[in-house]
């Protein structure tokens, strides 16, 4: 076991007036909430409606088509659509209020493929049925998965490091390995190391793209555009319609803090957090002293920061009290045990950290290239290592991932082409993956990171497979 000095701190959020942001632009907009919510309801078909035509055509993105649907009365009605072969799962979708006509999209298509697509309205079992082919991703976002054994969750997102001189994102179908939904986030920004982005609670994609946060859904909207000069970097975090992002923090001419900052739904400043304020900063620090590189927030708003310099997991509290931090870096408050697992007895450069659902945390331990997986007994102030998942090299560089699906596998891989897929014990690797970009990019990092899939995602619940709604 290895023991840690144990402090005090004080320290918190201030509130701050929203004078940092621009006004909404035009650009910046709710989800649509015309009749395609994509949401279940309880509204049943009025007696006698049926649909009497669908027609599904191309939209400005190959893998998203329009489908209208005619009905001979106001319903809302269900659609339903899968690969014509009958290979892969079904995908539905709804589309309400009751309306004689309905415009829908579908997405999650994997490129030139022909589906077929029924449309039926609530309380008939009957439906009319059409078929698409979906078209061709543009070569700059063009990507596909070389994939090996089999992944618990359906889906994987990630940035598409295919096209160097604007921002994508991109999603993958775990089984086949094909691209199923990309979007060009910002074609004159980037996504990378030092500007991340997030698939949110929200099922949405949101990311900063070295001078705007952008903010999309998955049929292609864009809820979110907004220019920043504040220096934000490397992450942000979505939870509970707020946004947290990353920001440097100069205290003087030679030292460089980092803290936080909270947006509202419209992107205007509410809180900040400074490490100025809450950590005991050394009188001789200086330089990128913590080097704060990933962020992220509980549902009750708690923060976890992994600070790279430090080799420190710091955790803040939703009042922006620090709580406890583990590493062997100073700030610290918990004692570690790494008796479980082999490898070293601690960890460096931190990335990637997050709580799981049972109170511990995961994180990315760059300098041996492994996520860590730790159970936390606050009572006890002591932080275990129960497993260590192997992520592929024996260092990392920027970013990386580790991150659950829902049935509890963790997704490792520092940042590039590679990712694969743990039982929750790290004893076996259920699925495999490598990226190629038909481009030739991606495989090779750059100076920022820009040039890598910086992190992966596992997106269980997204609506993929076996009839769950699309949302």
């Amino acid at each position: 076991m290895r023991l840690v000095f144990v402090f005090a701190f004080a320290g918190g959020c201030t509130p701050q007036a929203p004078d940092l942001v621009d006004p909404p632009s035009a650009e910046t907009g709710p989800m649509p909430t015309s009749g395609d919510t994509g949401l279940p309801a309880d509204t049943a078909a009025p007696s006698g409606a049926r649909v009497t035509s669908l027609v599904c055509g191309p939209t400005e993105n190959a893998l998203r088509v329009d489908c209208q649907t005619r009905l001979d009365g106001p319903a809302p009605i269900e659609l339903r659509w899968r690969r014509a072969d009958g290979s892969g799962g079904e995908l539905s979708r709804r589309s309400e209020p009751p309306s004689l006509a309905h415009d829908t999209r579908l997405w999650f298509l994997a490129p030139q493929t022909t589906y077929t697509v029924e449309a039926s309205a609530d309380g008939f079992e009957t439906s009319v049925a059409a078929t698409f082919t979906s078209g061709t991703p543009p070569r700059k976002v063009a990507a596909r998965l070389a994939v090996t054994g089999e992944a618990d969750t359906p889906l994987v997102g990630t940035n598409l490091p295919c096209d160097l001189a604007s921002a994508e994102a991109g999603m993958f179908d775990t089984a086949t390995g094909e691209l199923v939904w990309y979007e060009v986030m910002d074609r004159s920004g980037s996504f990378g190391g030092f500007e991340m982005l997030q698939f949110t609670e929200d099922r949405t994609v949101l990311g900063m793209t070295g001078d705007h946060v952008v903010e999309m859904d998955l049929g292609g909207h864009t809820l979110l555009r907004r220019s920043y000069d504040l220096p934000y970097h490397h992450d942000l975090f979505r939870r509970n319609g707020k946004t947290w992002l990353l920001y440097a923090d100069p205290v003087s001419a030679d030292l460089v803090l980092d803290g936080f900052v909270v947006w509202d739904a419209s992107g205007t400043e509410v809180a900040r957090w400074r490490e100025a304020e809450a950590l005991p900063v050394p009188a001789g620090a200086r330089g990128d002293w913590s080097h704060a590189s990933s962020i992220w927030v509980g549902a009750d708003e708690s923060v976890l920061l992994s600070l790279e310099a430090r080799d420190t997991v710091l955790a803040v509290t939703p009042s922006g009290q620090v709580h406890w931090a583990i590493g062997g870096g100073a700030p610290t408050a918990l004692a570690e045990d790494w008796s479980a697992i082999e490898g070293a007895d601690g960890f460096a450069m931190p990335h990637a950290a997050s709580r799981t659902p049972d109170g511990g945390v995961q994180l990315l331990d760059n300098a041996h290239g492994r996520a860590l997986r730790l159970a936390v007994d606050e009572g006890s102030a002591l932080a275990s290592a129960v497993a260590s998942f192997d992520a592929g090299a024996p260092r990392c560089g920027p970013q990386g991932t580790a991150s659950l699906s829902a049935a509890g596998g963790l997704l490792a891989g520092c940042s590039g082409p590679n990712v694969r897929e743990y039982t929750p014990s790290g004893d076996r690797v259920l699925w495999s993956a490598t990226l190629s970009c038909d481009s030739g990019e991606g495989s090779v990092g750059g100076p920022r990171g820009s040039q890598l899939a910086s992190r992966w995602y596992a997106l269980d619940g997204w609506g993929y497979t076996d009839g769950r709604s699309a949302p």
